[in-house]
């Protein structure tokens, strides 16, 4: 009913930028000094003005890779990958080893389907910035839209070893385990997640599923009941905890999620395709 259009079953989104940089404020690199790194505050580079202050401080001086890198970024995050992808890539032939730049560059590539290109740029990241628990992430996800499984689960769980409660992280790693079948790891994954946040509603969710899966209906129509308290109005918490409810036999309750989903579904724009 829902198979189209899920969002809560899916990976969860690309960083979009390493988390060093959005909170860097242009501190970085201190060889890079070619800008006033303290004219811009990281929450204005994605505003027009922002946008603005950053095409200026280029006119001034196009040479310096740590602007370029900014201007890419804050770009990408308005859906403009391709003019992305042009400063990411002028950012780096400035200055080849700024692993941000490369994580950035394969972003927006990821974005733009050139998958193999992405894992590439990602690679290289991670050879300038092994510590890069952003770069392992999204990497994964990219190497789960090719199908490989084994190597999503290997850069998850180093970005987890880098940052073990990282939700996010977590989250994917749980429901990559739970598709190849390791329900039982699965499952401490989402539970950990719980431990560390227990208002977070996805683990509950993907938790849930995978105790349908096993037959333990009680626990998880409990854990759909506590994602559908933190998030009355998704349409795949009502579906699958309808669902439970039917093979529990309680078919008025069941009927009464379903409709619900196809209500919330009726009344919502079609989901784009998870990035």
């Amino acid at each position: 009913m829902v198979a189209n259009r899920r969002r809560w079953g899916a990976l969860l989104l690309a960083r979009v930028a390493d988390r060093k940089d959005k909170a860097s404020n242009f501190s970085g690199n201190p060889r890079d000094s070619n800008i006033d790194r303290g004219s811009f505050g990281c929450a204005d580079l994605e505003t027009n003005a922002g946008l603005a202050r950053l095409r200026n401080a280029l006119s001034i001086n196009d040479k310096s890779f740590f602007a370029h890198h900014f201007l890419a970024t804050a770009l990408l995050a308005k859906d403009k990958s391709q003019e992305a992808i042009h400063h990411f890539r002028t950012s780096l032939a400035l200055n080849p080893n700024y692993a941000s730049a490369h994580a950035g560059l394969a972003n927006a590539l990821s974005e733009r389907g050139d998958l193999d290109q992405a894992v590439e740029q990602y690679h290289k990241a991670l050879q300038l910035d092994p510590g890069s628990m952003e770069s392992h992430y999204n990497l994964a996800r990219v190497l789960t839209k090719q199908g490989n499984v084994e190597a999503a689960i290997d850069h998850y769980s180093r970005a987890l070893a880098i940052n073990p409660h990282d939700l996010d992280t977590r989250n994917n790693l749980g429901l990559l385990l739970a598709a190849r079948g390791d329900g039982a790891d699965a499952i401490k994954h989402f539970q950990e997640a719980l431990r560390v946040d227990p208002g977070y509603a996805r683990a509950h969710f993907n938790l849930g599923r995978v105790l349908t899966q096993q037959g333990s209906l009680n626990e998880a129509i409990a854990h759909f009941r506590r994602a559908l308290q933190l998030e009355p109005g998704v349409a795949e918490i009502h579906e699958n905890l309808g669902r439970a409810l039917a093979m529990q036999g309680n078919r008025q309750e069941a009927n009464e999620h379903l409709t619900e989903a196809v209500r919330i579904l009726k009344s919502q724009p079609p989901l784009q395709p998870n990035p």
